[in-house]
């Protein structure tokens, strides 16, 4: 087999070479519904924020003990937002006015605070958008009663990823990862931060690249510049693992 090259932005140094695992999220398709009692969604709603916001500090308390304090306030900002009077307000209301499901208030809640985000010229707002979508995510999977997606490998492998909020990358074990390549995000995102904490090699913004790759395949990540290797030859193989 041929070898082949993606090329994207280098956001942590480092070499290395092992198999790719593609990792992608379990879908959580958010369904519209009538309601007959506003107040039985909204206590049910109640219910998951508060789960939430119990795995956010769980999260929290691991990035600290893991990583740093410093990069673990990503967890609190979270919190603070799942949180927010005029966020839960907004899903309260969409709930009671149109008599839909908790699901669907949070989804439409969440695409309207992610465009207010993006349209911002503010870079650290802009930023916020990743912070909602990853609560407002957690909050649907929760109240579908779908667990989280997970590595399901026993081997260290290089992670392949459409996008990987900052919980994922904390989640996942540490000893299992030899780098990562996203197709999304960029050097001052979450993510980002997350995986040079973790001194791994990462590149971001590698474009549409998911569907070319595939679990199990060879691979050599050169997060120095930017570039994945699938089915390395031999000579390649030779000149990045002797640096």
């Amino acid at each position: 087999m041929d070898m082949d090259k993606y090329y994207g932005r280098s956001v942590c140094g480092g070499i290395a070479e092992g198999e790719l695992y593609v990792f992608t999220h379990n879908a959580c398709p958010v369904r519209r519904y009538h309601i007959e009692s506003s107040a039985d969604e909204i206590q049910r709603l109640n219910r998951a924020r508060a789960e939430a916001a119990a795995e956010l500090e769980r999260l929290f308390i691991k990035t600290s003990r893991e990583i740093n304090a410093e990069d673990a306030q990503i967890f609190i900002t979270q919190i603070m937002m799942l949180e927010d009077s005029g966020f839960t307000e907004s899903i309260y209301n969409i709930i009671s006015d149109e008599m839909v499901n908790a699901e669907t208030a949070v989804a439409q809640t969440a695409d309207k605070y992610i465009q207010i985000f993006i349209d911002s010229d503010n870079e650290y707002i802009g930023l916020r958008s990743f912070d909602i979508r990853d609560v407002s995510e957690r909050v649907i999977r929760i109240l579908l009663g779908m667990q989280q997606s997970e590595i399901l490998t026993s081997d260290p492998v290089i992670i392949a990823a459409h996008d990987l909020p900052p919980s994922d990358i904390v989640r996942f074990d540490c000893s299992k990862i030899l780098g990562f390549i996203i197709e999304k995000g960029d050097e001052n995102s979450h993510a980002a931060i997350l995986a040079r904490s973790k001194g791994v090699p990462a590149i971001m913004q590698a474009g549409n690249i998911i569907a070319d790759l595939q679990t199990g395949t060879n691979a050599i990540i050169d997060g120095t510049h930017g570039i994945l290797y699938v089915d390395p030859d031999t000579e390649t193989r030779k000149t990045l693992l002797k640096q």
